[in-house]
């Protein structure tokens, strides 16, 4: 993710949730159709609304642009949880 795709996301985001009055669950999709990834929509909403990552993060994962990952997301987190706390007891 470069600073000039990440700065496109944020240019639709103001013209489509400020501007144009769109729903946040509305420019999400504008966002997902113009090829932004939940990272890219996380930081979007982190910079544009000061949400914190987790804040954005939930709502991400709760819209229906991304509700689809939300249960393999959720399982590749703990599983990665898992994966941590083991390298720690064997270090």
């Amino acid at each position: 993710m470069g600073i000039f795709e990440n700065r496109k996301y944020i240019e639709l985001f103001i013209q489509n949730h400020r501007e144009n009055k769109k729903t946040i669950e509305e420019t999400l999709w504008i966002l997902k159709e113009e090829g932004a990834n939940p990272i890219n929509c996380v930081m979007v909403l982190v910079d544009n609304l000061k949400l914190s990552i987790q804040e954005a993060d939930e709502i991400i994962l709760n819209s229906r642009a991304w509700v689809h990952l939300k249960n393999s997301s959720i399982r590749f987190r703990e599983e990665f949880g898992d994966y941590l706390e083991n390298l720690d007891e064997n270090a």
